[in-house]
């Protein structure tokens, strides 16, 4: 069985006040820097990205998209400069990074969503938000950066148990019946010469538009 947890806020805005000191504040706030996001659709189907393929550093939170994803790329600017940043494009070897240069923002962004793929998780706030279309959002941007979907059937794959679950949790929201299998894996493999141990991984799939609300 699993539970269809209710919605229980309508977080509208998301502050960074706790993610510097004092001064830090007074400072962005004198240079016209954000000092908040707006919760609202733009904003969750970004977190949503960024739980699928974003990272930070100290000075920026960093998404990496595939070459072929120019599209997916020019989305993800737009959205980045309706919340007052300008959005950096770094073209690498096989990737391409997009990043928002900021000291503050890669604090808020560890803190809701995680730091690397085992830590990963959802924002309580969005987890719990009253407005479905904030959780319909935020699934987007997920299955967009590391989903796949055939016909009506989505998949995603993590390797956080944590994750898995909750996205269990945001399709039973929905009324979609979601299922995870665990894919255990022993082998070593190897990446451009590099020894990679890979983790145990956590498979999660739903299909929309058959069951009932």
């Amino acid at each position: 069985l699993i539970p269809r947890v209710k919605g229980e806020t309508d977080v509208a805005e998301l502050t960074l006040e706790p993610y510097t000191t004092e001064w830090g504040f007074k400072v962005a706030k004198a240079k016209g820097c954000p000092t908040s996001l707006p919760l609202n659709y733009d904003t969750a189907w970004l977190l949503g990205l960024y739980v699928a393929e974003g990272d930070t550093c100290k000075t920026a939170v960093r998404f990496h998209l595939g070459k072929h994803e120019r599209t997916l790329v020019e989305r993800l600017c737009g959205k980045i400069r309706k919340l007052g940043y300008s959005p950096r494009v770094v073209e690498n070897r096989t990737t391409i990074s997009v990043e928002i240069q900021s000291r503050i923002l890669p604090r808020a962004f560890k803190d809701w969503c995680g730091q690397k793929a085992e830590n990963k998780r959802v924002p309580e706030f969005i987890l719990y938000h009253k407005d479905n279309g904030v959780i319909k959002a935020f699934l987007k941007g997920y299955v967009e950066g590391d989903g796949c979907i055939i016909g009506n059937l989505t998949q995603i794959t993590t390797i956080s148990l944590t994750l898995a679950l909750q996205i269990q949790l945001l399709n039973a929201r929905l009324g979609n019946i979601a299922k995870i299998w665990k894919r255990h894996v022993k082998d070593v493999h190897y990446i451009e010469g590099r020894r990679i141990k890979q983790k145990d991984s956590y498979s999660v799939g739903w299909t929309t538009g058959t069951n009932k609300h």
